[in-house]
């Protein structure tokens, strides 16, 4: 399937999935001609950041989005902007590796996607757990199963605490390569949950 469809089949597409498609003349715009997308995976794909907020803006009923290991947009913020504006209904978000995502990128979905049952923001650098973005997510996000939190190393016991606090449905949880997290704080919070798998490293 290609980006191309979106002109000539308006009206039936709810799933697309274009992962690892390279458009190397930018396509992705006309996505945004379809507004009635529940699913959309661009999972290492060459979108740029106004497609992918066209594409928002024109579907707010999405509830799936991957755009891990997207290179090509600049701005993760504005894309988190975005989806908490348009989407609030989202519930599996998938920004793994996403370049400049910040804690306020963080708050911004949050803060107004309530339905988030699965979040990987694994291997985001930039953000800094200290703006307690994290205690923010699951304060806002309590349905959340599956949260990611891969190689963010300024994750936090007191951030440990409050997931093991407000997220009781929680199944699977990565923490893996924090340098801040206990393995007291680990065990002490989060023995209570019924987690099928936790990946957690010193």
């Amino acid at each position: 399937m290609t980006v191309f469809c979106a002109y000539s089949c308006p009206f039936v597409q709810s799933e697309l999935n274009l992962s690892s498609s390279l458009n190397a003349n930018n396509s992705y715009i006309c996505i945004s001609h379809l507004s009635s997308l529940t699913s959309l995976d661009l999972y290492r794909s060459s979108i740029d950041d106004n497609s992918l907020t066209e594409i928002i803006q024109a579907n707010p009923g999405l509830q799936h989005l991957n755009v891990g290991n997207v290179i090509t947009i600049q701005d993760f913020d504005l894309i988190a902007s975005s989806l908490g504006k348009y989407c609030k209904n989202l519930k599996s978000l998938n920004f793994w590796r996403a370049k400049g995502l910040t804690a306020e990128g963080v708050d911004y979905f949050s803060q107004n996607c309530h339905q988030l049952e699965e979040l990987d923001i694994g291997w985001c650098s930039h953000i800094q757990a200290q703006s307690q973005c994290f205690i923010t997510l699951v304060q806002s996000c309590q349905k959340l199963k599956k949260l990611f939190l891969t190689s963010i190393r300024t994750t936090r016991d007191s951030d440990i605490e409050a997931i093991a606090s407000h997220c009781k449905d929680l199944e699977q949880f990565d923490i893996l390569g924090t340098n801040y997290v206990s393995p007291s704080s680990v065990e002490r919070n989060l023995i209570s949950l019924k987690i099928a798998e936790t990946i957690v490293a010193w």
